[in-house]
């Protein structure tokens, strides 16, 4: 056998402890005791335990942006209910190797929440403007006071 293999076959239980654990903050808490297996290796079968869940969300996550172009206020609802308490749950997980699943299917989702916001407004979409702050003068407000005709407020 492999060191990797044996490393693997040690680290093993200690994943699937962690990945079944209804609170894994703790179990999570111990990985520490355990880099001598190094954390990618750790992470690589964590997320192995983790990979029925992370499939499942991303289904979720498939199925709600389908329905995002038929029924926004449905799509937001199927976010609320399966993809949110699924994410919550895995959250605790982002500190190890898995990190990058997690953290991409948090963004995804985020992304659809905002795009159901901004479908879900009256009218069309407004692009976004900076709102100038009073008395914070830009570049062009400025030049157009230097260059207005006396007595007139040169703002623009």
């Amino acid at each position: 056998m492999q060191e990797d293999e044996v490393r693997r076959t040690l680290v093993t239980p200690v994943a699937v402890l962690a990945a079944g654990a209804a609170t894994p903050q703790r179990m999570i808490g111990l990985f520490g005791a355990w880099s001598w297996a190094g954390e990618s290796l750790l992470g690589e079968v964590v997320e192995q335990q983790l990979r029925p869940e992370l499939d499942s969300v991303q289904s979720a996550l498939d199925r709600a942006r389908e329905q995002h172009d038929m029924d926004v206020v449905r799509a937001v609802s199927m976010v609320e209910k399966e993809i949110v308490p699924q994410l919550t749950r895995l959250r605790p997980f982002d500190t190890v190797g898995v990190r990058r699943t997690v953290r991409k299917l948090s963004d995804r989702t985020a992304l659809l929440l905002n795009n159901c916001v901004m479908s879900s407004g009256p009218g069309p979409a407004r692009p976004f403007r900076r709102r100038r702050r009073p008395g914070c003068s830009t570049w062009r407000s400025r030049w157009s006071r230097r260059t207005s005709p006396a007595g007139s407020s040169g703002t623009t």
